[in-house]
Parts: structure tokens; C-alpha cells; sequence
């Protein structure tokens, strides 16, 4: 069983192995003393956050910065004790709500900046992480064969971060695989706009053009590829059967 945030630092204070001494235990029993009398105190109520931050009952903490606060919020430590709580507890977005409340106050300074860069790298690593989310959810729906509900998902993905090319690329897949191929030529074309050396692309979009009897479209798409990529072997076979298949087509024409 869980010990209470009393009970941690009850026996965080009188365990022999702490070695405590006289002092921080004086401390601990005036913050007591203090918050027993006036229960909104400020630095006790950040004292006792803090002390409650060490014995690592965080989520405990948060109550105690908050009455702080609220009892004084000029002081910056007062913030950033609690945006740290907070962030510790992956509760980012209170974080941030805390953050910005702090900078409405006029918190200022270079640990608030360095917070603020670390909020703001949190959100670009937590987007990135959605956008893989919704991609590989769109990978798994393709391999159950729901085409449609996969580019759905692609889609979610690219509205998030529209510079995603494997989001592009899968979702051009998922088209093909209902048969819209313009709209995959289109989605392809995304790939080749983040990733120009995407050699793939263009050998997909040359099958599509090749399937779609535009044999000459499909040539120079894969002369693109082999332009990238000298031994790609499959462009090469491609472009074997598409020259041969429109010489055919010229004979039978003539």
C-alpha cells in the first residue's frame, strides 16, 4: 500500500538512513507549524511542495505551488517550481497554460526562457509522435485492406505535419488501391516536393502512367529514377516492357 505524502516525509525525516539534521528537521516541523496556523502561506506552501517534489510525491506537490500562487504570484520560483511538477508529470499542456499565465504575470528571465524553449520542443516532439500515430494507424488498416479508411487516416497525419513524405507515399499506395490513380500521381508528386531523390516515387508513378497507356510519360519517369538511382533494377525492367509495349503500339498503329 501507497504511503501518504505524511507518511513519506514522516519517515523521510526520522529514518536513520537520511541522516537529517537538526536543522531540516527544525525546518520541516516550522513549515508544519506555519501551515497549521495560516494554511495559505505562501513560501511554506512552496516549502512543502518542494519537500514533497524530493520524496517524489510530485503529483501531490501540485496542490501546495498552486495555494502558493495563489497567495502570491510575483515570485518566479513559485512558478517554475510548479511548471516543472507539471511537466514532470507529462501534464503539458497545464504546463503550458501555466507557463503562459506566468508570463502574463511579467515572470521573466533566462530559466523561464529555457522552460519556454523546453515546452515548445515537448509540442514538436508530441505532434510528431500524433503524425506517427495516425500514419502507422493508416499502415495497419492498409494491411487489414481498408484502403479508405487508411488515406483517412494518412490524411489526420498530413494536417499535422504537412511535410510528412512516408505519410505522402502510403497514402498514394492506398489510392492506387482504389484506383484513383490521379490522385496518387498527386500524392507522389507531395513525396518527390519534400524528398526530390525519391526514386520510388517515380517509378511508382511511372506504373501508374504505364497502365494508363501513357507509355512516353512513363519513360521519362523512369529515366528520372535511373537518373537517381543508375542500378535500380526494376526501373530498368519497366522501362524494357514500356518501350517494347509502345513499339508495338507504334508497329500496330503504322
Amino acid at each position: 500500500m501507497e504511503l501518504t505524502l505524511d507518511e513519506t516525509l514522516k519517515e523521510y525525516f526520522e529514518g536513520d538512513m537520511h541522516g537529517q539534521t537538526q536543522e531540516t528537521v527544525g525546518l520541516y516541523d516550522a513549515i508544519l507549524t506555519i501551515l497549521k496556523a495560516q494554511p495559505k502561506h505562501p513560501d511554506a506552501n512552496h516549502h512543502m511542495g518542494m519537500l514533497a517534489v524530493d520524496v517524489g510525491k510530485v503529483q501531490e506537490a501540485l496542490p501546495f505551488f498552486k495555494t502558493a500562487l495563489e497567495a502570491d504570484s510575483s515570485i518566479g520560483q513559485f512558478w517554475l517550481s510548479y511548471i516543472d511538477a507539471l511537466m514532470s508529470l507529462d501534464q503539458l499542456a497545464d504546463a503550458k497554460a501555466v507557463f503562459d499565465q506566468a508570463k502574463d504575470k511579467g515572470a521573466k528571465g533566462e530559466a523561464f526562457d529555457q522552460l519556454g524553449q523546453q515546452l515548445a520542443e515537448q509540442a514538436l516532439t508530441d505532434l510528431q509522435s500524433l503524425a506517427e500515430g495516425y500514419s502507422s494507424m493508416g499502415n495497419t488498416l492498409m494491411d487489414k485492406g481498408d484502403a479508405e479508411a487508411a488515406i483517412d487516416s494518412y490524411k489526420k497525419a498530413l494536417k499535422i505535419k504537412p511535410d510528412y513524405a512516408e505519410a505522402y507515399f502510403m497514402m498514394a499506395i492506398a489510392l492506387q488501391g482504389k484506383g484513383d490513380q490521379e490522385a496518387a500521381i498527386d500524392s507522389y508528386k507531395q513525396v518527390l516536393n519534400i524528398l526530390p531523390g525519391n526514386y520510388q516515387a517515380y517509378n511508382n508513378i511511372g506504373n501508374i502512367l504505364w497502365g494508363e497507356g501513357e507509355f512516353d510519360a512513363a519513360i521519362d519517369s523512369y529515366k528520372k529514377v535511373l537518373k537517381i538511382k543508375p542500378d535500380y533494377a526494376e526501373a530498368h525492367y519497366n522501362m524494357g516492357i514500356v518501350l517494347n509495349k509502345k513499339g508495338n503500339s507504334e508497329a500496330a498503329i503504322g
